[in-house]
């Protein structure tokens, strides 16, 4: 029921109304100060689902840049500039036919 003393615990934010509670349900302060002290931890930092860009994506959007800017080169023949263009659209054709979001669930491997 709201506002007993059950849901004040469940709702404690404060390390010391937690701290308190542990010592007051049996806890000794040694144990407490050795398990708090000896804590490893780490941080992850995620991106929102919608800043996320595959690294699929990453890796097309690269391999055009360098395509273009191989393009770029005055010293190429026209085979070499036509073998590129080729590359080129077929890079701009699997980009464009790669979905953005992911619709399966990752696995480790990805």
């Amino acid at each position: 029921m709201p506002g007993d003393a059950g849901d004040a615990r469940k709702s404690s934010k404060s390390c010391d109304e937690a701290f308190g509670r542990l010592i007051a349900e049996g806890i000794s302060p040694d144990k407490l100060y050795e398990a708090v002290t000896t804590q490893v931890v780490e941080v992850v930092l995620t991106a929102h689902p919608t800043q996320v860009n595959r690294r699929t994506l990453q890796y097309k959007h690269t391999r055009i840049a360098a395509l273009l800017q191989q393009n770029d080169r005055p010293d190429l023949v026209k085979e070499e500039r036509d073998n590129l263009l080729e590359d080129i659209a077929r890079e701009v054709t699997a980009l464009w036919q790669t979905d953005e979001l992911r619709r399966q669930k990752p696995s480790p491997v990805d």
